[in-house]
């Protein structure tokens, strides 16, 4: 979906809307994929391009992230958690690829395909809730407050100095010294730089490495940025034109996909065993070991 730009425009309610992802974001490289699908597709390869949101089911890696930040208290919510969260479960998706395998018109075209409910971050919080194990509501914060997360959030985007910076770092120069030819050529180098003096030597050095980074200082418990900002997306996108052109409908609803999550994990994390709340406690002493209580 962010090949419309995070946060998507209102129009991104269906396909057609204009994609901008900001140039190095994830966005931009799923737009670049999706081009050089087109590009195969007007060669003469059928192909069809399944849009989903955040996928949603047993296993899922995303939802567990948000359990994760809603147990330590890392998430909270936007307008009381009555932003849209577009989520597809996981065998939704699958329906939807083998129904596209079958019956996709092949030209390339983009579909999304969701649940097809108005789910709310409000439902997904309320979905978690029994195996949280958190009683503390969610905090719910401003949305001037959101806004300054992501000024704090800003990702570095692609660069060249980065990528120039990363090839002269001692860790890869250490892997490339295992060509004959490679450490051949650096000794050369090195050998030139040094008859330069130790004052422009070192000048050299940081203008390519730069200064040693300092550590910042965290300060008390933060909220996990990227999926608070992720309620900032207020477009619900529609599967109407998966409905349409390849008869996808649902096989699972978002409350059967959230058992089936919490099902899961409750086995996986062994919540329903004896020996639960033993290891609970031995959690519980390990933290305090480690903080030297």
């Amino acid at each position: 979906m962010l090949v419309y730009g995070d946060p998507p425009p209102p129009e991104s309610v269906y396909e057609e809307a204009q994609t901008h992802p900001a140039k190095g974001t994830y966005g931009w490289l799923k737009l670049q994929q999706d081009r050089l699908v087109l590009q195969a597709c007007r060669r003469g390869l059928p192909s069809v391009i399944l849009c989903p949101p955040n996928i949603s089911g047993p296993y899922s890696p995303y939802l567990v992230r948000v359990l994760a930040a809603l147990r330590v208290g890392a998430l909270a919510l936007l307008d009381d958690g009555k932003t849209p969260c577009n989520l597809v479960d996981v065998s939704n998706l699958a329906y939807a690829i083998a129904l596209a395998l079958d019956r996709g018109t092949a030209d390339g075209k983009r579909m999304f395909v969701t649940d097809d409910e108005e789910t709310t971050w409000h439902d997904v919080i309320e979905g978690l809730t029994p195996v949280a194990e958190r009683t503390a509501p969610v905090p719910v914060i401003m949305r001037e407050e959101f806004l300054h997360l992501r000024l704090a959030d800003g990702r570095p985007s692609l660069s060249v100095v980065q990528s120039l910076k990363h090839l002269v770092s001692r860790d890869v120069r250490a892997a490339m010294r295992q060509d004959p030819l490679w450490a051949k050529a650096e000794q050369a180098l090195g050998q030139g730089v040094s008859r330069l003096g130790k004052v422009m030597e070192e000048r050299l050095r940081l203008s390519i490495v730069g200064s040693p980074p300092i550590p910042k200082v965290q300060r008390g418990s933060q909220y996990n940025a990227q999926l608070c900002l992720q309620q900032l997306r207020g477009v619900r996108h529609a599967s109407d034109l998966a409905k349409q052109e390849l008869g996808y409908k649902p096989l699972y609803t978002f409350a059967v996909s959230m058992r089936a999550l919490c099902g899961w994990y409750r086995c996986q994390h062994g919540m329903d065993t004896g020996g639960r709340n033993l290891l609970k406690q031995l959690y519980i002493h390990g933290e305090q070991d480690n903080d030297g209580s």
